[in-house]
Parts: structure tokens; C-alpha cells; sequence
């Protein structure tokens, strides 16, 4: 279909490289302080905003590419998520059920560090059930809603500096 795809044998791998003509637009993501703040303490190697859709988004010099390492879901992020992967979920609100299933991810928001009860900023607002299944998990900054509660299910798990509030139904 005109796109030309390159094939690069590396040990252990093949790297592809499909080249597609026409412009890319890059997209300048304007960040409040909070997510600047939390962003450039820890900076991630994915990124999730509900807003996304496709394309390339470039935060303070870095560039994510949607689909590879930019996600308007949580789940998909986690999906793609390999072990040492560090996720910061953009203020919103996000209704998937999410399984953290590679171990040694960080999962933040803009209230990374932000203890429950201090001043918080916008909120990433997670509604449905996270279950963890693997070691060496964080979630930091992050707000559990409605039926946004957290399963755990393996050791070494680290839930700081949330605000939870879940759903009075049983």
C-alpha cells in the first residue's frame, strides 16, 4: 500500500520499521504543575490520558507514540507494560477494570506523593476494580471510586498516597 517496511536483524530480535509518507504532527502536551511536578520527579516510560487518540505527544522533550507508549486507557498501558515500566495516569476518569500483571511497575497519577488527606490537585480517577498479580507494584497518587477498589493478590505491593472512596454496595 506504498509503505515501505524495513527489516533489521539484531541477536536475540528483528526490529521493524514501517515508513508511512505523508506529515506526522506532534503534538506539545500542555501540563498543569501537578503532572509537570510528578512527571519530572519520576519520568515514565508510558503514559496514559483519556484524551488521547493517536499520533505522537511530546512532554518536556519526550516524545510518546500512541498505541507503543501513550494510551487513552489504563489497561491498555498495562497490557503493553513491561518489568521496571513507570505509568502516569493524567488527571480523568477511567472506567476500565485493570490488572497489573508484570512486576516492578509504577502506577501514578498527578497526586504522586500528595498524602489522601492534604490538598490534592485533579484527580486520576480510577471506577473499576484494580487487581494486582504481580511483585513489586506501586500506585502512588492515584483516586479509587465507585466500584474503584483494590484487589491484591502478591507480595512486595505499595498503595501510598491515594484517596479512596468506594462504592457503600456489597
Amino acid at each position: 500500500s506504498g509503505n515501505v517496511i524495513t527489516v533489521v536483524p539484531k541477536e536475540n530480535c528483528t526490529l521493524y520499521a514501517k515508513w508511512v509518507k505523508g506529515n506526522i504532527t506532534i503534538t506539545e502536551v500542555e501540563l498543569p504543575n501537578a503532572d509537570l511536578e510528578a512527571i519530572e520527579t519520576t519520568l515514565p516510560t508510558k503514559i496514559v490520558n483519556a484524551s488521547f487518540t493517536s499520533g505522537i505527544y511530546s512532554i518536556n522533550g519526550a516524545n510518546y507514540v500512541f498505541g507503543s507508549n501513550a494510551f487513552a486507557k489504563v489497561s491498555d498501558a498495562l497490557v503493553a507494560a513491561t518489568e521496571g515500566d513507570k505509568i502516569y495516569v493524567f488527571n480523568g476518569t477511567y472506567s476500565d477494570s485493570l490488572t497489573v500483571a508484570t512486576s516492578n511497575v509504577l502506577l501514578y497519577g498527578p497526586n504522586y506523593n500528595v498524602h489522601g488527606n492534604e490538598t490534592r490537585n485533579e484527580e486520576a480517577n480510577i471506577t473499576a476494580l484494580t487487581t494486582i498479580n504481580a511483585v513489586n507494584v506501586t500506585i502512588n497518587g492515584l483516586k479509587f471510586t465507585s466500584a474503584g477498589n483494590i484487589k491484591v493478590g502478591a507480595n512486595n505491593v505499595t498503595i501510598t498516597n491515594i484517596y479512596m472512596k468506594p462504592s457503600t454496595t456489597v
